[in-house]
């Protein structure tokens, strides 16, 4: 932008971000949808500019690929950064459009931090990250009984687990009438615990294991019954002579 034939900085901005989290599945493709807007690339970004970096957690980042002026601002991979599971044995890792950035085949190495940096000449940089998790589907580590029977009165206890990555989010909820009653929640495993069960808790229970909002959670169940004392009711007969 220029005012009374002057350029004045300060019109670059990022217009878009990807979701954070992003929640990728394994072997997926993770596409950071990033945009930005600038007036004149020249005057206000430097000769490196945006720049696209990772870092795992706690860890200091790296730079995975960068646009450079002296190339026409085309996406440079940094083969002296960038992490070797991106570039071997095959190149995963790309930009897409103005700044996606695109890592394919996404393994659960690929989680951390990414994001994308514009480098300013005078102004301080502007700066968006972003938390991937790329997930694997649970997995069930133990099978209960598909059916419990207990007496009126005894106490229940189920455990269930699974693995996964990240570690599932478990939940133990009972099917009333199409409707889903949260009986317990945990993050690796949870017990259902009835104590001094009674006829009224008769049902269907089941254990969900999700980590990834974005897919259905995997599900197992078992039915519980409770037996219980008949109530014996006597009628009085009167006859009439």
């Amino acid at each position: 932008m220029t005012v009374n034939g002057n350029y004045v900085q300060g019109k670059a901005r990022i217009i878009q971000a990807p979701p954070n989290p992003l929640y990728v599945v394994s072997g997926a493709t993770a596409r950071f949808v990033w945009d930005y807007t600038v007036d004149n690339r020249k005057e206000e970004f430097q000769l490196s500019s945006p720049t696209w970096n990772y870092n795992h957690v706690n860890e200091t980042p790296v730079v995975i690929g960068y646009d450079h002026v002296l190339i026409d601002w085309r996406w440079t991979i940094s083969n002296g950064t960038c992490p070797t599971r991106l570039l071997y044995p095959t190149t995963r890792v790309s930009r897409e459009s103005n700044a996606t950035l695109v890592i394919s085949n996404a393994t659960t190495a690929d989680s951390g931090i990414y994001g994308m940096i514009l480098l300013l000449k005078t102004l301080p940089p502007i700066a968006r990250k972003i938390q991937l998790f790329v997930t694997t589907r649970p997995q069930f580590t133990r099978q209960f009984q598909a059916n419990n029977i207990l007496r009126e009165g005894e106490d229940l206890r189920i455990n269930c687990s699974a693995i996964g990555n990240p570690t599932p989010n478990i939940t133990w909820v009972l099917l009333k009438d199409q409707a889903k009653e949260i009986k317990s929640q945990g993050v690796g495993f949870a017990d259902l615990v009835i104590q001094n069960i009674t006829r009224h808790q008769n049902g269907t229970y089941q254990c969900q294991a999700t980590n990834n909002p974005n897919e259905y959670p995997v599900e197992t169940q078992t039915q519980v019954t409770v037996w219980y004392k008949p109530n014996i009711t006597f009628l009085n007969w009167t006859v009439d002579e």
